[in-house]
């Protein structure tokens, strides 16, 4: 960061909570996280999968989550809790990274848990509309501002 012309945070709470970015205060521009508005515009098709979705799943509460899976994201978590969830519950988490296949084999018992791999903007829209709960496993620091969780 002593060579940086600028440094880049999310928050001014991100520079003062930082072990590092206080010595650079005059560096810091901080660009907030957002959302573009065009990312929640719900089409017909959207609503037509969240329809599907729901019909597949009458029986069940939905959990959804999404995002690569590396270590950091939590989703081993995620899937360990699974097993503590009554049947009627399914567990769909979407992404792929490079704890995909430990996942899988985590929960190769586990019925509940459905691994839906990278998904479509229509399938990213229509889970987080059609779910019970949105499931955000992040463990550490790493993941300062899940913009999937402004999303959700």
């Amino acid at each position: 960061m002593k060579w940086a012309t600028k440094v880049v945070a999310t928050s001014p709470n991100y520079v003062v909570g930082s072990k590092y970015l206080p010595n650079y205060k005059e560096k810091v521009t901080i660009i907030p996280n957002c959302v573009s508005a065009d990312r929640v515009v719900i089409s017909d098709e959207v609503n037509n999968r969240v329809k599907e979705i729901k019909k597949e799943n009458q029986d069940n509460k939905l959990i959804f989550a999404l995002g690569r899976h590396i270590e950091y994201k939590g989703m081993k978590y995620l899937v360990e809790a699974s097993r503590y969830l009554p049947d009627d519950y399914k567990v769909y988490i979407a992404g792929k990274g490079p704890l995909t296949e430990g996942l899988i084999e985590q929960a190769k018992d586990d019925k509940k848990v459905i691994f839906l791999g990278r998904v479509s903007d229509v399938d990213l829209k229509a889970y987080l509309m059609a779910c019970d709960i949105f499931a955000f496993p992040s463990i550490t620091k790493n993941e300062a501002f899940g913009i999937a969780l402004a999303e959700a």
